[in-house]
């Protein structure tokens, strides 16, 4: 199967219908139908890293967990979208100053939330490569850093075992 997908609804029926959409887009899909539980596996190691979160639920609501989420910072970094019935500019400008990376408003064209769930694969996508990228330059870099220095050492410590085989004779 494709991607995993974290979906946090607490209406069996919409999570349903989202459950069924993903898997025909070829996700695996994850459901939670609490704030609480949707938070506790976003900081499981192995965790999804895309997130539907509806805003009203029990327990933690939506952009509780993405503030929770973002305020412990699990690596790797989850892409999370908000899917909610508040459709005010006030509401989503909330839900996205709580670190969310989309909002969407319910109910929802299929077809546009499937293309910004296309846009946090990109996303994760070159965060995911950005990372290797310098990871990369980090050891290239201390690698020609410190090389003189790990040369000067092996070659003090081969010469002061030579001399030491040389005074045992």
């Amino acid at each position: 199967m494709g991607m995993r997908i974290l979906v946090a609804e607490d209406e069996a029926v919409f999570r349903h219908l989202l459950r069924k959409l993903l898997r025909q887009w070829g996700y695996t899909v994850v459901e939670v139908d609490n704030g609480t539980a949707a938070l506790n596996v976003l900081e499981e190691p192995g965790a999804p890293k895309l997130a539907i979160l509806d805003w009203m639920m029990p327990g933690l609501n939506g952009p509780e967990v993405v503030r929770k989420l973002r305020q412990s910072k699990p690596t790797p970094y989850t892409y999370v979208l908000l899917l909610s019935a508040k459709s005010e500019k006030a509401d989503i400008l909330t839900g996205l100053d709580s670190e969310a990376d989309d909002y969407l408003t319910k109910p929802f064209d299929t077809q546009e939330l499937r293309a910004r769930l296309r846009v946090g694969e990109r996303i994760m996508a070159l965060t995911g490569r950005n990372k290797s990228y310098a990871l990369i330059n980090s050891l290239a870099m201390l690698r020609s850093a410190h090389l003189p220095t790990i040369l000067a050492v092996f070659s003090i410590k081969s010469r002061s075992v030579a001399a030491l085989k040389v005074a045992m004779k």
